[in-house]
């Protein structure tokens, strides 16, 4: 068995429509009317309102061969996608095993530590909450991505100038 909170709505197809077309359709109207639910933080839909959803409605024969071209067009951009991740793992081994060997330590190279070849700073940043993007970036924990990467989602500290940091130059590296 299966409790519905009170935010689900259960939609059970009549014979007129398949479950299968009402689930590729639903997102359009869906989105239409997004703008007109309530509330600001959290969207609200009645079941009132998912009951006056107008869609358009073919026969049922022409369902199943709507169905039936979305579904294998999914189906090849799944196995799109799936070939190419593999092929993005097979770079990205090809390019660990090329780095490591060009790495290796050679004739005439010394060992050094981190701080005898660069200048280290900042034992730990700043601690306070985030305000809109002002032009100076605030770089927390959450804007770098599993790959190392900064994502796009800039906002500013909620600070004086009196806190100023660091300022990052191109070529940085950051331990996060």
């Amino acid at each position: 068995a299966s409790y519905l909170n009170q935010r689900v709505c259960h939609v059970v197809p009549s014979d007129k429509i398949l479950s299968r077309f009402l689930y590729y359709l639903l997102p359009f109207p869906l989105k239409l009317i997004n703008d007109k639910t309530t509330f600001a933080t959290v969207k609200h839909l009645s079941s009132k309102q998912v009951g006056n959803i107008v869609m358009p409605v073919p026969e049922i024969d022409e369902q199943k061969r709507i169905v039936e071209r979305l579904d294998a067009a999914f189906a090849h951009i799944d196995e799109l996608k799936a070939n190419a991740e593999k092929q993005l793992a097979e770079a990205r081994a090809l390019f660990q095993k090329s780095l490591s060997k060009a790495m290796e330590p050679k004739e005439g190279w010394e060992e050094k530590t981190l701080k005898e070849v660069s200048t280290i700073s900042g034992d730990y940043g700043l601690s306070v909450s985030s305000k809109p993007f002002d032009g100076v970036r605030y770089l927390r924990i959450t804007d770098i991505t599993d790959l190392g990467d900064l994502n796009d989602d800039k906002v500013s500290a909620n600070v004086d100038d009196s806190k100023k940091q660091e300022e990052l130059e191109e070529g940085d590296i950051l331990f996060a």
